[in-house]
């Protein structure tokens, strides 16, 4: 009996301690792991997510704080263009997910207004750049890139002449006018995975019964499907790339490019699914999504853009 009594209270000893330290880190890592995040550039994609949590788990005050202070930490560390950049995007999509999800709003429905404030939050800060500072925005995005593509080029070793069989000029300035007209419908993408990664991934670990509040469970993202609505715009932009409209067609791209990552997250809610029938899980199911999109990633596509017409988890289910 001495034996049971002392060994609970040495339980009740170290139970607490370890709480202790789990609660310390979750109340200082806010305070700098998203700028952390944002400046590695590798796992820039999850900047938002520990501003989530703690506005989850500690409040809005919190959470308030510890933007500021992260954002000081980014104008320390990167300058204040990287500021403006984590401003309107980890910034802005942490707090528009934060609210959308506490009013209970659906997943899909706080994922566009995130998306829909950061590319007006965007355009508003660019204009206020331009009526006051009189700054091409246009032309320094353009020069930053063309300075960073040929410090990258002549790092790699090939020399930009034009006898150059490996990279020529010629190469070298057909290259650059792709990345260019690249660059916002890579945005776009770019901004549609931040956007589901986060909300994913904070809707999973559930802090303040997030999926409770929603009555979502908890492979939700496993029946996960993209609004039929987005099919439409989908074909519409995807015509106006045939030939070649001018402005119309840069803004399909951006448009297609943005609902194409759309289509490709319901492409890995269909993979969740096979997965949950085969019963894959861990570091096998890990190694299955990296496999998809590494390897495979028109079949995703086609997968999530076709499961409308074609219902692909229930044929699965009936195999």
């Amino acid at each position: 009996m001495n034996a049971l009594s002392e060994d609970q209270s040495t339980e009740s000893l170290s139970g607490p301690k370890v709480t202790a330290r789990q609660n310390s880190w979750g109340f200082v890592s806010p305070l700098f792991l998203s700028a952390a995040f944002y400046l590695t550039t590798l796992f820039a994609l999850l900047a938002p997510l520990p501003l989530l949590l703690s506005y989850f788990r500690r409040g809005r005050t919190w959470a308030l704080f510890g933007s500021l202070v992260n954002a000081v930490l980014v104008a320390w560390l990167a300058g204040p263009t990287s500021l403006l950049i984590y401003s309107v995007t980890v910034l802005g999509i942490s707090w528009v997910l934060g609210e959308s999800l506490n009013k209970k709003f659906s997943l899909e429905k706080a994922a566009f207004l995130a998306l829909l404030s950061t590319v007006l939050l965007g355009f508003l800060v660019g204009a206020v750049l331009i009526r006051v500072y009189h700054i091409d925005l246009l032309q320094q995005f353009h020069t930053q890139i063309m300075a960073v593509s040929k410090e990258w080029i002549e790092k790699s070793g090939q020399p930009l002449v034009s006898d150059s069989k490996l990279f020529s000029v010629t190469d070298f300035n057909e290259w650059k006018q792709s990345l260019w007209v690249e660059l916002f419908p890579s945005v776009g993408v770019m901004l549609v995975l931040m956007i589901w990664v986060n909300l994913v991934l904070v809707v999973k670990a559930n802090p303040g019964k997030i999926r409770e509040r929603l009555v979502l469970a908890p492979a939700f993202l496993s029946h996960w499907k993209a609004p039929e609505l987005l099919v439409w715009p989908t074909i519409v932009s995807g015509f106006f790339l045939i030939w070649d409209y001018g402005l119309t067609t840069d803004v399909s791209r951006v448009v297609f490019n943005a609902l194409m990552a759309i289509y490709a997250i319901q492409g890995l809610s269909i993979l969740s699914a096979v997965f949950d029938l085969w019963g894959i899980r861990g570091w096998l199911r890990v190694i299955g999504y990296s496999i998809s999109l590494g390897l495979m990633i028109p079949l995703v596509l086609i997968l999530g853009f076709f499961d409308l017409w074609f219902d692909f988890r229930g044929k699965f289910r009936q195999s």
